[in-house]
């Protein structure tokens, strides 16, 4: 199992670990090219240069924003009951993930 947090810390490791597990052959070069492309600033630019093609999905702010900021802003989009029904369904889960009450 890759967690997201193994992802940020070790990205290397933990991506050649995916890849291990789809049976797939990359060398290290091919990995840190996929890394690179894949980074958080990468994707940012990458958002922004092409937001004139994303239009027809632009929030009511005129926002494009599938790259979020990197952080656990998923939780803001857990409004009303939704937080605590996540809790309820999935705080066994997530604690044996590792997450405790973090989340």
């Amino acid at each position: 199992m890759v967690k997201y947090d193994d992802l940020k810390n070790d990205t290397f490791d933990s991506f050649s670990k995916i890849i291990r597990f789809l049976n797939l052959e990359l060398d290290s070069e091919k990995i840190n090219e996929a890394i690179s492309k894949a980074s958080f600033e990468n994707m940012k630019k990458l958002e922004k240069s092409q937001n004139d093609k994303l239009k027809t999905m632009q929030s009511p702010t005129g926002n494009v924003d599938f790259v979020g900021s990197g952080k656990k802003e998923w939780q803001e989009y857990l409004v009303g009951g939704l937080k605590s029904k996540f809790k309820t369904e999935f705080s066994k889960t997530m604690s044996l993930l590792g997450y405790g009450n973090e989340w």
